[in-house]
């Protein structure tokens, strides 16, 4: 019912889709969340927009994101039926942000980066971010876990896996997969290491 509802509001951003740049990493989006939701490809690009659009808030804020200015100014108008997440932000250049990307439980997320490459997975509460005048640079088939952390200048390379909550600040090798180190217990009293 909801989706017959939001019909005559999905033709702006059917357009938007249909005019975008970035059209190509859209559809990889596109077909990369479904896959994950469903299981299979849509019947078609443009229904499946309208069920992704309709349906997952996350998906929103990444097709408005690569709408550009479009896309923000889509986000605006469409606020009532079509809300984003407003916890999810994205601080890499649009043309340096392959496509395939997934975002599971976006809820404050924050994705600033110098490049990002293709299928790229995150999941929520992860920060990545700048230290001082540096950005990290992510690879291809990059899965980042809940409550991840990656600071600073690093270089990320392929097929990696960062697990939850680890913090990185150094760059890591392709094919990797990279965990926290195990946690150190400080006596309160003292302040020396047990």
């Amino acid at each position: 019912m909801k989706k017959i509802l939001l019909l005559p509001f999905m033709i702006i951003p059917i357009l938007a889709y249909k005019t975008s740049t970035y059209r190509d990493r859209l559809e990889k989006d596109l077909l990369r969340f479904y896959q994950v939701h469903y299981g299979c490809k849509p019947k078609s690009i443009v229904m499946g927009l309208i069920q992704e659009l309709s349906y997952c808030i996350e998906f929103r804020n990444l097709f408005f994101y690569r709408c550009g200015s479009i896309g923000r100014k889509l986000s605006h108008i469409s606020l009532f039926f079509l809300p984003t997440q407003k916890l999810l932000f994205f601080g890499v250049p649009r043309d340096k942000f392959g496509g395939g990307c997934f975002i599971q439980h976006g809820y404050c997320t924050c994705i600033t980066a110098q490049s990002i490459g293709e299928n790229f997975w995150i999941n929520q509460n992860v920060t990545i971010a700048y230290d001082r005048d540096k950005c990290p640079v992510i690879g291809d088939n990059v899965h980042i876990g809940t409550g991840a952390n990656i600071f600073g200048g690093v270089r990320i390379g392929n097929n990696v896996t960062i697990g939850g909550g680890t913090t990185v600040v150094k760059d890591i090798p392709a094919n990797t997969l990279v965990v926290s180190a195990r946690p150190r217990y400080i006596n309160k009293t003292t302040r020396q290491e047990i």
